[in-house]
């Protein structure tokens, strides 16, 4: 539990009534002592109906008038709540609601219910070619990007999470939502002498559930008059299932509410979980099995790492596939009452830990270790025009490091490093200008009460090591960049990053240039050679500024030459290192501008996405060996 309540927003088009999920992560930072409230509209579409729009002109413009509407909805609705949220939680389904998410709510901490991919669910299900595969993955990156915290299910989904993105990845388990609690509290368990067994499946018939794997086990369990079963749903493999389990005994329902699912779920002896075949049944563990140990069920299910890391002795588990182990387990059971009472209270016992208020523990620590429940007492500092293309190829990066201690030299006004202490790094400024450094400090001091700064790399102690090491236009200023890098590398904890950037392209070096300090500009391969000759690995040097930061520049050089033709050339009398300390406050912006300057620069960031092989500067990213 948080000592102080954040203030949180559950937001989105998603349909709590077919995705429990949502309740839990709403009732469960509920009952850990959060403010929470409901910005909610729900889209009218399923899953499959999503996927499926994507796959012509015509279902895609549905698709967006479709989601138009509800994001009207919810924009009234964010207007009628106009109060700062700390954390604003994107219910699952949220690819398109997480960029509406953080343009309403920009200085609040966005969290994605992201659990499994829709490229993921489309392969699963087997819906969609190459074509509309691409487009549902481009939807992935592009939703998971856009978030400051991603919520996955598993360990084995976090496993397949590529490297740079999983430190902002946390592995909450889907759980049960107090609907489940109430029936098991308000509902009679079924009689575990009964003459029948009664075994219940939930779901969609898709083929993560291997629904035709159960029918084939019904149709073994034929003759059992003391077997009967309840089949509840509808999907893409019920057909071919109702053929396999055409001799059993079997009732077939199409769907209920949530409530009187509940209901008619806890009057079964025996629930069963997934049997699919394919790569995604290995990595989840759906809803149901979660429900239906809730509900003090006996659950037999696939053994499957996920659910055999996650859930060990609380469920039984046969072979994925394996209608004839699938019967037996089943056979078991009702033949032995003694097992089968062992299986439910076990199941039940174990149910405690995926309860709302215990499910979302990882999640309410990463809020707190961030800071991100606490309120902001002041905005985030403006970026210069310039900075913001700079910022769009650094941010993804630091966002992509579990917080951790950061170094950044030369870090200026401290746009840059209040954006970090809002990650949750702690922080440590090198900044040689005295008048610099007293006001970053005190900026940083009404945010953290651990941020510090220092005149150079010098101050620290021989043994300080960092997660990230950051310097963003400096080493263009320092004479030997050589030493500067190396002093740099040797700061960073293993496996520790470094970022930095710097002005591209010595052709380009021009009157500005010299009139803030600059002794050269590199090539990417230059900048490069560098970061290897200091032992670093995983070098990656990128372009940023492309259109809109070569305007800026030759505007910078058109008006500093005609300033210093005017008067004679004054300029060129100051030293090199007061040419670098006046070069902190050139073009920065007021605060009160901060969103102005963001969404001015919204398309030139766009824009320079797609060439980052030009542009006015460069960004390189590396790393130190682990070993």
């Amino acid at each position: 539990m948080v000592e102080r309540p954040a203030s949180v927003v559950v937001f989105g088009s998603y349909d709590a009534a077919a995705h429990d999920r949502v309740a839990v992560l709403r009732d469960g930072l509920r009952d850990r002592g959060h403010d929470v409230v409901e910005v909610n509209a729900p889209l009218p579409l399923s899953t499959d109906q999503r996927i499926a729009a994507t796959r012509s002109a015509a279902g895609a413009l549905r698709l967006l008038v479709a989601v138009g509407r509800c994001w009207a909805r919810l924009i009234v609705a964010r207007l009628r709540h106009r109060a700062r949220p700390d954390v604003v939680v994107v219910g699952y389904l949220g690819h398109f609601d997480v960029h509406l998410a953080r343009l309403l709510y920009p200085r609040s901490t966005i969290v994605l219910d992201h659990l499994v991919g829709l490229d993921d669910t489309a392969a699963d299900r087997r819906t969609g070619g190459s074509l509309t595969r691409r487009l549902l993955a481009f939807l992935d990156r592009r939703a998971t990007a856009a978030a400051d915290v991603v919520l996955l299910d598993t360990e084995e989904q976090f496993e397949i999470v590529t490297p740079e993105h999983r430190g902002r990845c946390v592995v909450v388990p889907v759980g049960s939502s107090d609907i489940w609690s109430r029936a098991a509290g308000a509902v009679p368990a079924p009689d575990i002498d009964a003459a029948t067994l009664r075994v219940v499946f939930f779901g969609l018939y898709t083929p993560l559930q291997g629904c035709p794997t159960i029918g084939r086990a019904i149709a073994r369990l034929a003759e059992r008059e003391d077997i009967e079963f309840t089949m509840i749903g509808t999907g893409q493999d019920r057909a071919v299932t109702q053929a396999e389990a055409a001799t059993g005994r079997v009732r077939w329902i199409d769907w209920l509410d949530p409530d009187s699912l509940a209901t008619e779920v806890r009057g079964h002896h025996v629930a069963l979980g997934v049997f699919g075949t394919g790569p995604k049944t290995a990595r989840v563990v759906p809803h149901k099995v979660f429900e239906a140990m809730t509900l003090g069920c006996a659950v037999v299910t696939a053994a499957t790492p996920a659910q055999h890391r996650l859930l060990g002795d609380a469920v039984l588990t046969v072979p994925v596939g394996d209608d004839a182990a699938l019967a037996a387990s089943l056979a078991e059971l009702a033949d032995d009452r003694s097992a089968l009472r062992t299986a439910r209270e076990t199941a039940a016992a174990a149910a405690d830990a995926y309860r709302p208020e215990v499910a979302v523990a990882p999640l309410d620590e990463v809020l707190d270790r961030r800071d991100a429940v606490h309120p902001r007492r002041t905005g985030l500092p403006a970026l210069t025009l310039n900075a913001w293309l700079r910022w769009d190829l650094v941010d993804p990066v630091v966002r992509s490091l579990p917080p951790g201690r950061a170094l950044e030299i030369g870090p200026g006004r401290g746009a840059v490093a209040a954006r970090l202490v809002e990650l949750g790094f702690h922080y440590t400024g090198a900044e040689m200008a005295d008048a610099v450094r007293t006001s970053t400090a005190a900026l940083l001091a009404r945010r953290t009460a651990t941020a510090r700064m220092i005149a150079t790399v010098d101050d620290l102690a021989p043994d300080d090591r960092f997660d990230l090491v950051c310097a963003f236009e400096v080493i263009e200023h320092i004479e030997d960049d050589a030493a500067a890098m190396q002093a740099w590398a040797d700061r960073l904890a293993l496996g520790g990053t470094l970022v930095i950037s710097t002005p591209a392209d010595p052709e380009r070096y021009a009157i500005f240039d010299e009139a803030v300090g600059h002794l050269r500009r590199y090539r990417t391969e230059e900048l490069a050679e560098l970061a290897q000759r200091a032992g670093l690995v995983d070098v990656h040097v990128q372009h940023y500024g492309a259109g809109l930061g070569d305007l800026l520049e030759r505007g910078r050089n058109a008006i500093l030459g005609r300033r210093l033709t005017a008067g004679g050339g004054a300029a060129a009398g100051t030293s090199q290192l007061e040419r670098t300390e006046a070069s902190n406050s050139i073009a920065q912006p007021p605060d009160a501008l901060g969103t102005a300057t963001r969404l001015l620069t919204a398309p030139a960031r766009r824009w320079q996405r797609g060439r980052p092989d030009r542009g006015p500067g460069l960004v390189l990213t590396a790393r130190r060996p682990t070993g």
